[in-house]
């Protein structure tokens, strides 16, 4: 069932998403409390030959902040070829929100999706509430950390499909290293009967030259529970061309 994910269905939501905040973005300043901004980013890998490799990486974010609430918007994908052949793909499509209810206490919510052919499965849906709380805030360093509980649904090929409710436990750490430099890093633990998924994400951007930057990215996703041939932890490094607006 995977194979039949047009390559157009991967990339249309990255520039819809990209190309309805690069509109939003020319208005920032009138909109008062009101503040869009996001990235779109793309990273290209070829090797030739004994063997055809070629790596492809999409990513986008948008971001809406308000005075009580903050939305974000997040779609990526990934597609490996190898010897004209796409071999895996990756789509991950995202939202949440964030209400305020104190300068460091707030409510979230979050729905994801995604399609992973690295990770052994066909797709994977969670929706995820709780509360968080900003345990660090500094001028160029800050800490969230946040605990919920909710559902995910794991549909499987050759094995039979699973449903279960989760908790959830993740931090949120981002640190403005230099004027030009920021460093983040991201993990949850979505705990289940069935399965664990830890999923961490560290990244590093550098500004080149006024929008553009350069980034350098690590994902690790560990799995407890797989199918039958599968890797429990799966590694992606990404190195990428980002557009900030």
């Amino acid at each position: 069932m995977r194979s039949r994910i047009n390559k157009k269905i991967l990339v249309a939501p990255l520039f819809f998403l990209a190309s309805g905040a690069a509109i939003a973005v020319d208005d920032k300043s009138a909109q008062g409390d009101v503040s869009w901004g996001g990235e779109v980013e793309f990273g290209y890998v070829k090797a030739t030959g004994n063997t055809d490799v070629e790596n492809i990486l999409l990513r986008a974010k948008v971001i809406n902040t308000r005075p009580k609430w903050n939305h974000e918007l997040r779609a990526n994908s990934l597609r490996n070829e190898s010897d004209g052949k796409t071999t895996a793909k990756t789509f991950v499509f995202q939202g949440d929100s964030k209400y305020k209810f104190s300068d460091r206490d707030f409510l979230f919510g979050l729905l994801r999706f995604e399609r992973d052919d690295f990770a052994g499965y066909d797709s994977r849906t969670t929706a995820v509430a709780g509360y968080g709380r900003q345990v660090l805030k500094q001028e160029n360093m800050s800490l969230n950390l946040e605990a919920g509980a909710g559902v995910r649904r794991t549909a499987y090929e050759n094995i039979d499909d699973s449903s279960e409710g989760i908790g959830r436990l993740a931090g949120n750490f981002k640190w403005k290293v230099s004027e030009t430099s920021d460093f983040s890093q991201e993990l949850y633990v979505d705990f289940g009967s069935d399965n664990t998924v830890t999923n961490s994400l560290s990244e590093l951007k550098v500004q080149v030259i006024g929008h553009l930057a350069l980034k350098v990215a690590m994902s690790i996703i560990n799995n407890t529970d797989v199918p039958p041939n599968t890797d429990k932890t799966d590694i992606k490094s990404a190195v990428t061309v980002v557009y900030d607006f």
